[in-house]
């Protein structure tokens, strides 16, 4: 199937870096590739970055800011504003999660978010970005994450398979 194809499905949005893609060979050139191609065909294309382990040593925020500057090499500051960037640490993600992330950790990986993208077209105003997290996210967590970390939403994994553990994600949020 051609890229014209799935511009004319009138599909509106895809994503791309997921961890499973990652894991199966997927690399930083072929994230940056895929953005390119889903952004020149009008696709909002939503960006996954995690780190597999959060360290004392703060090596993974050298390795968030990595996977950004790839993914976001050669796409103009005019094309920013279209794309979603998902937060989904790997650490807190599936069955296997070690734990779930603070909202203290989601906002200081907001704020670097920001910062990296602002430094990338060397502008102190940020150029504007969605930013979602997507790591088991849960009617426990969402509201707080979502108020303190400054998320714009959410990219429900394992709960959205769930409906009644989707629904409260929901209703929580509504009640912000």
């Amino acid at each position: 199937v051609g890229y014209e194809a799935l511009r004319d499905t009138k599909i509106k949005y895809v994503i791309v870096g997921h961890s499973e893609r990652r894991q199966s060979g997927e690399n930083d050139g072929d994230v940056n590739r895929k953005i390119r191609t889903a952004l020149s065909i009008g696709i909002t294309p939503i960006l996954c970055i995690g780190e597999k382990h959060r360290d004392d040593n703060l090596e993974y925020l050298s390795f968030l800011k990595t996977e950004l500057q790839m993914a976001f090499k050669d796409i103009p500051k005019s094309s920013v504003a279209r794309i979603v960037v998902a937060y989904e640490p790997i650490w807190a993600i599936g069955k296997n999660a070690k734990r779930d992330a603070k909202p203290s950790e989601v906002e200081e990986t907001v704020i670097l978010i920001r910062r990296v993208i602002g430094d990338i077209y060397n502008t102190k105003s940020v150029p504007p970005i969605r930013i979602i997290y997507g790591g088991s996210v849960s009617a426990n967590n969402a509201v707080e994450i979502y108020t303190s970390a400054h998320v714009d939403g959410f990219l429900v994994g394992r709960a959205s398979l769930t409906p009644k553990a989707f629904g409260e994600i929901i209703g929580n949020l509504n009640k912000v």
